[in-house]
C-alpha cells in the first residue's frame, strides 16, 4: 500500500512500492553488477532513514494539532440513554364496605422504562476556543515547514553520502593504476640494477613512491569503506564493499540548471520564497 501526505495542497510519496524495494535489495545481495542509481538510494532513504521516519511522525503529530483546534470550534453533539426494564411499583388503598368495616388493599406491578436524550450545542462567541484553534493552526503551519525542511534535508545527505562513494571509488581507482605503474617501474629498476645498468637511487626513489602510493590506497579504501558506511545507515540495507555507483558522466543528457541571479538580493528572494527554514520570514525592507 502507498502511504501518501498531503502537504502544501502537494501529495508526496514517502513509501515506494515494496516490491521495487525487493528488486533493488535483491540484485544488491546478489551481487549483481546493476549500479545502484542515485533515484534509489533516494528511494530507499525516504523508507529507511531513521531522522526522516522521525520528521513524519512529527508531522503526523502536528496534524492533529490542527485536527484539535478545528475540534473545539465545531458543534458538540451529547447523546445519552438510560433503560430500567424492571421497575416495581406498590400500589396501596383503602376503602370501607357496606357494612361500614375499613379495608387495606395492596398491589404490585412490574414494567419497563427508557429514557434518551440529544444535546447539541454551539456557543455563539469563545473567543478562547479561537485563540486555541489559531495557536493549533499555527503548530500544524510549524510541523509542515519542518518536515519539508527534513525532506530537503535528506535529499542532501544522500547526494552527499553518494557522491562521497562515487569519488572515493573513482580515487581508488586512480591510485590503484598508480600502484600498478609503479610496481612495474620498480620490478623494471630492480632488474637494471641486477644486470649493472640501473643505479641504487633509481630503486630507492621508486620503493619510495611505491610505499607511498600504496600508504595512499590504504587511506582511500578506508575512506570508501567509511563512505560506504554512512550512505549504508541512509538506505538501511547492507551494501557491500565494491558497491557500483551511477555516475553523472555515464548519463547520455545531463544539463546543468541554469539561474540568471545576479545580485545577493535575487538569492535572498529566492531562499525566502522555496527555503522552509525560513518560510514565513518577512523580507527585508
Amino acid at each position: 500500500m502507498l502511504k501518501y501526505l498531503r502537504i502544501a495542497n502537494r501529495r508526496i510519496l514517502l513509501f515506494p512500492l515494496c516490491s521495487a524495494m525487493l528488486l533493488i535489495g535483491m540484485s544488491i545481495f546478489s551481487g549483481s553488477s546493476c549500479a545502484l542509481s542515485l533515484t534509489e538510494a533516494y528511494a530507499l532513504a525516504l523508507q529507511n532513514d531513521p531522522t526522516f521516519q522521525m520528521a513524519i511522525k512529527e508531522w503526523e503529530a502536528g496534524q492533529e494539532e490542527n485536527n484539535l483546534g478545528l475540534a473545539e470550534l465545531l458543534p458538540k453533539l451529547s447523546f445519552s440513554y438510560q433503560n430500567a426494564p424492571k421497575n416495581w411499583q406498590k400500589m396501596e388503598s383503602h376503602s370501607e364496605n357496606r357494612l361500614g368495616k375499613r379495608i387495606k388493599e395492596e398491589r404490585e406491578q412490574q414494567y419497563g422504562s427508557y429514557n434518551s436524550a440529544i444535546i447539541l450545542t454551539q456557543p455563539l462567541i469563545d473567543f478562547e476556543a479561537w485563540a486555541r484553534y489559531q495557536t493549533r493552526q499555527s503548530y500544524a503551519l510549524m510541523s509542515d515547514a519542518r518536515f519539508r525542511a527534513a525532506s530537503q534535508q535528506l535529499a542532501v545527505r544522500v547526494v552527499n553520502s553518494y557522491i562521497a562513494v562515487a569519488y572515493a571509488q573513482d580515487r581508488l581507482a586512480q591510485i590503484t593504476q598508480q600502484r600498478i605503474a609503479y610496481e612495474e617501474q620498480l620490478k623494471h629498476n630492480q632488474k637494471l640494477f641486477s644486470s649493472g645498468e640501473g643505479t641504487r637511487t633509481d630503486v630507492a626513489e621508486t620503493q619510495a613512491r611505491y610505499s607511498q602510493v600504496f600508504a595512499n590506497e590504504l587511506t582511500v579504501k578506508n575512506e570508501l569503506d567509511a563512505a560506504i558506511r554512512d550512505l549504508q545507515l541512509l538506505v538501511g540495507i547492507p551494501l557491500p564493499t565494491d558497491l557500483p555507483v551511477n555516475r553523472l558522466s555515464d548519463a547520455p543528457k545531463f544539463k546543468i540548471i541554469k539561474l540568471d541571479l545576479k545580485h545577493y538580493t535575487d538569492w535572498e528572494q529566492l531562499a525566502l520564497r522555496h527555503n522552509p527554514s525560513v518560510d514565513g520570514c518577512p523580507p527585508k525592507s
